[in-house]
């Protein structure tokens, strides 16, 4: 009664000497599922209903059974309404000693179809899913909530030549990109393996946030992460080679510009220059002469001589400083970010444009901190930006003929890291069919003049982390407004 209502078939061979089997017992449900002839019948019976591309695991699984051995073997079968089937078929022998052979085989047979078919419809959707990654353009890897490796595709592989083969599923994170740094694939000189590791660690997963990662033979990958509803992680490796190449070609043609821009500004005040140049070049000489009359009367007190000598002494001094700024200024050299006193750039700047700013009776008004504002910046490009708005706002002035002209800078900070700077003057301001477009190259509303020198500038700003932009004020005049990064202070 039992067996009757079990859902798995059940049936018992015997075997003669001969290792022929013959069926002795079953359950009913075997002969409902493949026909009553299998009442009356051996162990041959299975021959003709079973899948001709598993005869050979039918054959088998008699000899491994005969040979006393236990056995569980899947094969398909036909039942009698002609369906294929798949059976588990667990057998067991009982082996007589006294005979010295297996005199009896127990089976027991599971019908795994619709299991079979589960596993074949998810074997199909593993292959299209391995297909549509293996098409991705992207590397893909999926970890799971212990960040161990599940999923991942070809092009992952391929983007790490020398550690891709190694990635393998069940792995680690740190396993994986341990694996790549020691293998000096990923360029970690700046702070070394270890700690680029375990940096590395301490932002995975870096959700809505990107890490673009240095590889040996200048090749770029930028990681993204994305934390799955079970708390797994898809990290997605994108080859940023081409675009990191292009932004290094097209900063270095701005730098380029930025360089002939700059000349053309000095060539623009190489006679205001000549001016501030022949003040100390005329003390010299007026020094020197008189000098030059003393040794010819034969008088020349060391008192008279040493005064005369020191105020040549100071205007070459002056000189140098005049010339030593405007080639500082000219110059290709973009030095990288460091600590710079945003007030003495601003200072200095004004010290560069000295005398426009004299020959226009231009007022400034200065405003920094109380204890100045240091700025983590590049001192060349912040000065460009800053000579690029004083001297336009000059330039104005020069136009429109304002009584009395004013430039103002006001520096204030922002918060923990950000200073926020304001350039104002009350000049006649832009000109408002520009206004929109002033920041694109070539748009200019003076007569001379490339038009680059706000786009220029803005430029530099993005490059610092901030940005260049106009103010709407209800006052005369033109407000230019940015931020730069406070240098942190230990």
């Amino acid at each position: 009664i039992v067996s009757e209502l079990m859902s798995d078939l059940i049936y018992v061979y015997d075997v003669d000497a001969n290792s022929e089997m013959r069926l002795i017992w079953h359950t009913g449900r075997l002969s409902q599922e493949f026909g009553p002839g299998i009442n009356a019948s051996d162990f041959r019976f299975w021959r003709p209903i079973t899948h001709k591309d598993d005869l050979h695991i039918l054959d088998q699984r008699i000899k491994t059974l005969l040979s006393n051995k236990s056995s569980i073997d899947e094969f398909r079968v036909i039942d009698a309404e002609g369906n294929i089937r798949w059976l588990r078929i667990y057998g067991r022998p009982q082996f007589d000693r006294a005979l010295d052979r297996v005199t009896r085989i127990i089976v027991a047979a599971q019908d795994i179809t619709e299991a079979r078919d589960a596993q074949d419809a998810l074997d199909q959707q593993r292959k299209r899913l391995h297909h549509a990654l293996d098409s991705m353009s992207d590397g893909f890897m999926l970890f799971d909530a212990e960040h161990r490796l599940v999923e991942f595709n070809q092009q992952v592989v391929e983007m790490f030549p020398q550690s891709g083969q190694a990635i393998e599923k069940g792995k680690t994170f740190r396993e994986i990109i341990a694996t790549s740094v020691n293998a000096g694939e990923v360029i970690s000189d700046e702070i070394g393996p270890e700690r680029w590791i375990e940096e590395r660690l301490g932002s995975f997963p870096n959700v809505g946030e990107v890490h673009d990662i240095e590889l040996s033979g200048g090749r770029w990958i930028r990681s993204t992460d994305r934390e799955t509803a079970d708390g797994g992680v898809v990290s997605i490796r994108t080859d940023i080679t081409d675009g990191k190449q292009s932004e290094a070609q097209r900063q270095k043609n701005e730098a380029e510009l930025a360089h002939v821009l700059r000349r053309a500004s000095m060539g623009e005040m190489a006679s205001a220059l000549a001016h501030e140049l022949s003040q100390p070049l005329a003390v010299i000489v007026n020094y020197a002469n008189g000098l030059l009359r003393r040794l010819d009367t034969e008088q020349y007190p060391p008192a008279d001589l040493g005064a005369a000598l020191a105020e040549i002494r100071d205007a070459g001094e002056r000189s140098k400083d005049i010339i030593s700024h405007v080639r500082d200024f000219v110059s290709r050299r973009q030095p990288p970010s460091q600590k710079e006193s945003f007030q003495d750039i601003v200072q200095d700047v004004f010290q560069l444009l000295h005398s426009l700013i004299k020959q226009h009776n231009v007022r400034s008004e200065m405003r920094f901190p109380d204890g100045g504002a240091d700025v983590l910046v590049s001192r060349i490009e912040i000065e460009q930006v800053m000579f690029n708005l004083l001297k336009n706002s000059i330039d104005s002035f020069a136009l429109s003929g304002t009584k009395p002209p004013l430039i103002q800078v006001l520096v204030k900070p922002v918060n923990d890291r950000f200073y926020e700077v304001l350039v104002k003057d009350n000049g006649p301001g832009i000109d408002g069919s520009i206004v929109d477009d002033i920041f694109k190259p070539y748009v200019t509303n003076k007569l001379t003049g490339l038009g680059m020198g706000l786009s220029i500038s803005q430029t530099i700003i993005e490059g610092h982390g901030g940005r260049l932009h106009l103010v709407d004020t209800d006052k005369p005049g033109c407000c230019f407004r940015f931020t730069l990064l406070r240098f942190q202070h230990d």
